[in-house]
Protein backbone atom coordinates (compact mmCIF):
# COMPACT_ATOMS: atom_id res chain seq x y z
CA UNK A 1 0.00 0.00 0.00
CA UNK A 2 1.13 3.30 -0.70
CA UNK A 3 0.91 5.98 1.85
CA UNK A 4 1.16 9.44 1.21
CA UNK A 5 0.89 11.56 4.57
CA UNK A 6 0.19 14.58 2.19
CA UNK A 7 -3.25 13.17 1.60
CA UNK A 8 -3.87 12.27 5.21
CA UNK A 9 -2.91 15.31 6.72
CA UNK A 10 -5.11 17.41 4.30
CA UNK A 11 -8.21 15.24 4.25
CA UNK A 12 -7.89 14.85 7.80
CA UNK A 13 -7.47 18.93 8.35
CA UNK A 14 -10.66 19.61 5.75
CA UNK A 15 -12.84 17.08 8.18
CA UNK A 16 -12.04 18.21 11.69
CA UNK A 17 -12.13 21.81 10.67
CA UNK A 18 -15.32 21.68 9.50
CA UNK A 19 -16.83 19.53 12.03
CA UNK A 20 -15.32 22.27 14.08
CA UNK A 21 -17.28 24.90 12.46
CA UNK A 22 -20.58 22.93 12.02
CA UNK A 23 -20.70 21.66 15.51
CA UNK A 24 -19.73 25.74 16.78
CA UNK A 25 -22.74 27.22 14.52
CA UNK A 26 -25.21 23.99 15.35
CA UNK A 27 -24.51 24.97 19.34
CA UNK A 28 -26.88 27.59 20.36
CA UNK A 29 -25.17 27.21 23.97
CA UNK A 30 -21.45 27.73 22.89
CA UNK A 31 -19.68 26.03 26.24
CA UNK A 32 -20.71 22.70 24.80
CA UNK A 33 -18.89 23.52 21.50
CA UNK A 34 -15.52 21.73 20.79
CA UNK A 35 -14.06 25.21 19.88
CA UNK A 36 -14.85 26.17 23.50
CA UNK A 37 -13.66 22.89 24.74
CA UNK A 38 -10.59 23.64 23.47
CA UNK A 39 -9.41 27.03 23.33
CA UNK A 40 -11.49 28.79 26.56
CA UNK A 41 -10.03 29.41 29.36
CA UNK A 42 -6.71 30.04 27.16
CA UNK A 43 -6.15 33.71 28.33
CA UNK A 44 -5.46 36.83 26.28
CA UNK A 45 -2.32 39.23 25.43
CA UNK A 46 -4.16 42.95 26.44
CA UNK A 47 -7.46 42.86 24.36
CA UNK A 48 -6.91 40.22 22.31
CA UNK A 49 -8.64 36.98 23.93
CA UNK A 50 -7.62 33.73 22.35
CA UNK A 51 -10.76 32.18 22.15
CA UNK A 52 -12.65 34.92 20.81
CA UNK A 53 -10.25 35.65 18.07
CA UNK A 54 -10.45 31.68 17.30
CA UNK A 55 -13.86 32.49 16.61
CA UNK A 56 -12.76 34.60 13.77
CA UNK A 57 -10.14 33.06 12.00
CA UNK A 58 -11.87 29.85 12.05
CA UNK A 59 -15.90 29.76 12.48
CA UNK A 60 -15.84 32.78 9.42
CA UNK A 61 -17.07 32.30 6.36
CA UNK A 62 -14.85 30.47 3.99
CA UNK A 63 -15.33 33.10 1.25
CA UNK A 64 -13.76 35.59 3.66
CA UNK A 65 -10.16 36.37 1.99
CA UNK A 66 -8.92 36.21 5.56
CA UNK A 67 -10.41 33.00 6.57
CA UNK A 68 -8.00 30.04 7.64
CA UNK A 69 -6.34 27.83 4.76
CA UNK A 70 -4.41 25.04 4.26
CA UNK A 71 -1.81 24.28 1.24
CA UNK A 72 1.03 21.55 0.07
CA UNK A 73 4.01 23.43 0.19
CA UNK A 74 4.91 27.33 1.34
CA UNK A 75 2.75 29.61 -0.58
CA UNK A 76 4.27 32.87 -0.72
CA UNK A 77 1.21 34.67 -2.25
CA UNK A 78 -0.63 33.45 1.23
CA UNK A 79 1.90 34.20 4.16
CA UNK A 80 0.41 37.03 4.77
CA UNK A 81 -3.68 35.85 5.98
CA UNK A 82 -3.98 32.57 8.53
CA UNK A 83 -2.75 30.03 6.36
CA UNK A 84 -1.27 26.67 7.28
CA UNK A 85 1.44 25.58 5.08
CA UNK A 86 2.37 21.68 4.89
CA UNK A 87 6.13 20.64 3.67
CA UNK A 88 8.59 17.75 4.22
CA UNK A 89 11.90 19.28 5.28
CA UNK A 90 13.52 15.64 6.14
CA UNK A 91 12.84 12.42 4.99
CA UNK A 92 15.41 9.18 5.73
CA UNK A 93 15.43 5.25 5.26
CA UNK A 94 14.23 3.45 8.65
CA UNK A 95 16.24 0.46 9.99
CA UNK A 96 15.43 -2.11 7.08
CA UNK A 97 15.41 -5.50 6.08
CA UNK A 98 18.14 -6.93 3.69
CA UNK A 99 17.75 -6.05 0.33
CA UNK A 100 14.60 -4.52 -0.30
CA UNK A 101 12.56 -6.78 2.58
CA UNK A 102 11.43 -9.28 -0.30
CA UNK A 103 8.93 -11.52 1.42
CA UNK A 104 7.95 -9.29 4.16
CA UNK A 105 4.83 -8.84 2.77
CA UNK A 106 2.75 -11.48 0.81
CA UNK A 107 3.56 -12.17 -2.66
CA UNK A 108 -0.12 -11.36 -5.09
CA UNK A 109 -1.55 -13.67 -7.45
CA UNK A 110 -2.44 -12.53 -10.50
CA UNK A 111 -5.01 -15.19 -11.98
CA UNK A 112 -5.09 -13.55 -15.26
CA UNK A 113 -1.29 -14.70 -15.92
CA UNK A 114 -1.03 -17.32 -13.48
CA UNK A 115 1.85 -15.46 -11.70
CA UNK A 116 2.85 -13.72 -8.68
CA UNK A 117 4.00 -10.39 -8.01
CA UNK A 118 6.75 -9.89 -5.70
CA UNK A 119 5.97 -7.12 -2.91
CA UNK A 120 8.81 -5.12 -1.61
CA UNK A 121 8.95 -3.05 1.46
CA UNK A 122 10.54 0.20 2.48
CA UNK A 123 10.32 1.89 6.08
CA UNK A 124 11.25 5.88 6.35
CA UNK A 125 11.73 7.95 9.23
CA UNK A 126 10.21 11.63 8.50
CA UNK A 127 9.41 15.19 9.30
CA UNK A 128 6.59 17.20 8.39
CA UNK A 129 5.76 20.83 9.35
CA UNK A 130 2.51 22.61 9.77
CA UNK A 131 3.76 26.34 9.15
CA UNK A 132 1.56 28.76 9.95
CA UNK A 133 1.82 32.09 8.99
CA UNK A 134 0.00 35.67 9.47
CA UNK A 135 0.32 39.14 9.31
CA UNK A 136 -0.71 39.30 12.59
CA UNK A 137 1.19 37.57 15.42
CA UNK A 138 -1.54 36.54 17.94
CA UNK A 139 -3.26 34.81 15.47
CA UNK A 140 -0.81 32.99 14.52
CA UNK A 141 0.46 32.09 18.44
CA UNK A 142 -3.48 31.26 18.88
CA UNK A 143 -3.72 29.16 15.89
CA UNK A 144 -0.55 27.06 16.76
CA UNK A 145 -1.31 26.43 20.24
CA UNK A 146 -5.30 25.29 18.77
CA UNK A 147 -3.73 23.40 15.67
CA UNK A 148 -1.38 21.15 18.32
CA UNK A 149 -4.09 20.52 21.15
CA UNK A 150 -5.85 19.07 17.58
CA UNK A 151 -2.99 17.33 16.32
CA UNK A 152 -1.98 15.48 19.89
CA UNK A 153 -6.47 14.19 20.02
CA UNK A 154 -5.76 13.17 16.37
CA UNK A 155 -2.75 10.84 17.12
CA UNK A 156 -4.35 7.47 17.27
CA UNK A 157 -6.41 8.48 14.23
CA UNK A 158 -2.83 9.19 12.29
CA UNK A 159 -1.39 6.10 14.16
CA UNK A 160 -4.29 3.97 12.45
CA UNK A 161 -3.88 5.63 8.81
CA UNK A 162 -0.26 4.32 8.75
CA UNK A 163 2.03 7.24 10.67
CA UNK A 164 3.38 5.47 13.40
CA UNK A 165 4.82 6.50 16.69
CA UNK A 166 4.32 10.66 16.24
CA UNK A 167 6.31 13.01 18.03
CA UNK A 168 5.02 16.44 18.03
CA UNK A 169 7.33 19.49 18.56
CA UNK A 170 7.44 23.04 17.14
CA UNK A 171 8.84 26.41 17.32
CA UNK A 172 9.16 30.30 15.61
CA UNK A 173 10.59 29.91 11.61
CA UNK A 174 13.21 32.79 10.48
CA UNK A 175 13.21 32.89 6.89
CA UNK A 176 15.09 35.76 4.67
CA UNK A 177 13.53 38.67 4.65
CA UNK A 178 14.07 39.43 1.35
CA UNK A 179 11.99 36.27 0.08
CA UNK A 180 9.41 37.01 3.25
CA UNK A 181 7.91 40.89 4.22
CA UNK A 182 9.16 41.37 7.71
CA UNK A 183 5.70 42.04 8.82
CA UNK A 184 4.79 38.47 8.67
CA UNK A 185 4.66 36.00 11.38
CA UNK A 186 6.01 32.36 11.47
CA UNK A 187 5.57 29.80 13.49
CA UNK A 188 5.59 25.63 12.69
CA UNK A 189 4.40 22.44 13.79
CA UNK A 190 7.00 19.07 13.77
CA UNK A 191 5.57 16.09 13.31
CA UNK A 192 8.15 12.97 13.33
CA UNK A 193 6.45 9.67 13.21
CA UNK A 194 8.20 6.55 10.68
CA UNK A 195 5.61 4.83 7.80
CA UNK A 196 5.93 1.94 5.68
CA UNK A 197 5.00 1.55 2.46
CA UNK A 198 4.99 -1.63 0.19
CA UNK A 199 5.39 -1.58 -3.51
CA UNK A 200 4.54 -4.38 -6.22
CA UNK A 201 7.04 -5.45 -8.61
CA UNK A 202 6.45 -4.47 -12.29
CA UNK A 203 7.18 -7.70 -13.31
CA UNK A 204 5.35 -11.02 -12.67
CA UNK A 205 7.26 -14.58 -11.60
CA UNK A 206 5.77 -17.20 -12.82
CA UNK A 207 4.13 -19.43 -10.85
CA UNK A 208 4.57 -23.48 -10.55
CA UNK A 209 1.33 -25.44 -11.39
CA UNK A 210 3.10 -29.00 -11.61
CA UNK A 211 6.57 -31.41 -10.74
CA UNK A 212 7.51 -33.69 -12.79
CA UNK A 213 10.06 -35.92 -11.66
CA UNK A 214 12.40 -37.88 -13.63
CA UNK A 215 14.78 -40.68 -11.71
CA UNK A 216 17.35 -43.49 -13.58
CA UNK A 217 18.09 -46.50 -11.90
CA UNK A 218 21.75 -47.05 -11.34
CA UNK A 219 23.89 -49.20 -13.36
CA UNK A 220 25.53 -51.75 -11.09
CA UNK A 221 27.93 -54.24 -12.79
CA UNK A 222 27.32 -57.66 -10.98
CA UNK A 223 30.76 -58.69 -11.48
CA UNK A 224 31.62 -56.58 -8.30
CA UNK A 225 28.67 -58.07 -6.10
CA UNK A 226 30.32 -61.09 -4.15
CA UNK A 227 27.58 -63.61 -3.46
CA UNK A 228 28.94 -64.86 -0.12
CA UNK A 229 28.66 -61.40 1.22
CA UNK A 230 25.47 -61.77 3.51
CA UNK A 231 25.35 -57.60 2.91
CA UNK A 232 25.71 -57.72 -0.69
CA UNK A 233 22.80 -58.30 -3.33
CA UNK A 234 21.87 -59.13 -7.04
CA UNK A 235 20.01 -57.50 -9.71
CA UNK A 236 17.10 -59.41 -10.36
Amino acid sequence: MLIIPEVIFIKTLKAILKIVRDDFNNNIDKTKSILYRIANGSGALERYDFYTQLQKVLITDLDDPRAFDFVLGFNMNKVAVPTLHITLPSETSAPNGIGIDEGFAAEIFDDTTQAYRKVYTRRFNTTYQFVLTSNNSNEVIALYHFLRALDISLINHFELSGLQHIVISGGDVNINPALVPPNVFIRSISLNFAYEIEVQDLFTTDFVTSLIFAMNPPIIDETQVDESDSNSWTLP
